[in-house]
């Protein structure tokens, strides 16, 4: 069907992988029929958001009129609390029973739907807790088949978001077999809902070094190997010295990446309200600017 986006013509189409342990996740392709397309985006959402935001929608549309395919997806993380459902039955998740280390197990099969469609060119890109996401995956997994990773409005991509506090209660509530229990409203400062499960901020502080570094182990960013677009809007109540912290932070740590272009977005709240245009605009162009990756090869080839 076609979208009703001002009268251009996007075809949008509900599709639904399978998580590597077997768990149904949802995302929708927007496609152009009039225009060839030249490339795919892979969004992946931020905390407690879904892969069918207004604004992730209206992106969507925008970016797929300008002829690069656009492909919205969800992880276990998305919303605040949400049922997964496998052939063993269903599990509690969403972004407060999320865990960080399972992200590869959700974005593997997204990686390889986006491959199956045939695009040459395809570029990762993360909403807040999105990007750190796609950054844990890309160092577990590598970068191979992807041309280029785009951070929207991560903070959290560089440094860590929970409060450090908590560690004792949720050691405490783990131990007692109640790790799906909530910890205190604030847990998660500057989030909304701003809390998580014990076990789920227990495990994010095992693998906290292994995201930002730190005792001799180089960030997860360090081995992202391909060219990095990085934004924030001006309207999402950080300090211009914030954002520029951020910046540098990335470049710092993105010792592999061949360039990094970062941008600031005039009028751009945290979820692109009414900016949508222009956030589709500057991924499209940036797209545009990433050539195709070349096929690497495979563990031992290089020593045959």
């Amino acid at each position: 069907m076609k979208a009703g986006n001002a009268g251009k013509d996007v075809l949008e189409r509900l599709v639904h992988v399978i998580s590597e342990d077997g768990f149904t996740l949802t995302g929708c392709l927007f496609d152009s029929t009039v225009k060839p397309t030249t490339g795919l985006v892979i969004w992946v959402h931020g905390v407690s958001l879904g892969f069918a935001e207004p604004e992730y929608v209206a992106i969507g549309r925008a970016v797929a009129a300008a002829g690069v395919r656009f492909l919205s997806v969800e992880t276990r993380g998305h919303n605040f609390g949400a049922w997964l459902r496998g052939p063993g039955g269903s599990r509690l998740a969403g972004s407060a029973w999320e865990y960080l280390a399972e992200a590869p197990m959700d974005l593997a099969p997204w990686r390889a739907f986006a491959h199956g469609l045939g695009e040459q060119r395809i570029i990762m890109a993360g909403h807040g807790w999105g990007a750190a996401k796609i950054v844990f995956d890309l160092a577990e997994r590598g970068t191979d088949g992807i041309a280029g990773v785009a951070f929207a409005s991560s903070g959290s991509l560089v440094r860590d978001q929970l409060d450090p506090s908590k560690d004792a209660e949720a050691a405490e509530l783990v131990a007692a077999g109640k790790g799906w229990q909530l910890l205190p409203w604030g847990t998660r400062p500057g989030m909304a809902p701003n809390t998580v499960s014990a076990q789920s901020y227990a495990r994010r502080t095992a693998i906290r070094s292994y995201l930002y570094g730190g005792l001799g182990i180089p960030p997860a960013l360090s081995k992202v190997d391909v060219p990095i677009l990085a934004w924030f809007g001006d309207a999402e109540g950080r300090e211009q010295n914030d954002i520029a912290d951020f910046f540098d932070r990335i470049r710092r740590d993105a010792v592999s990446a061949p360039k990094m272009h970062t941008k600031i977005l005039h009028g751009g709240s945290f979820l692109y309200t009414g900016i949508e245009d222009q956030v589709a605009r500057h991924l499209v162009a940036w797209s545009r600017t990433v050539t195709s990756p070349r096929p690497r090869a495979r563990s031992g080839e290089a020593s045959r």
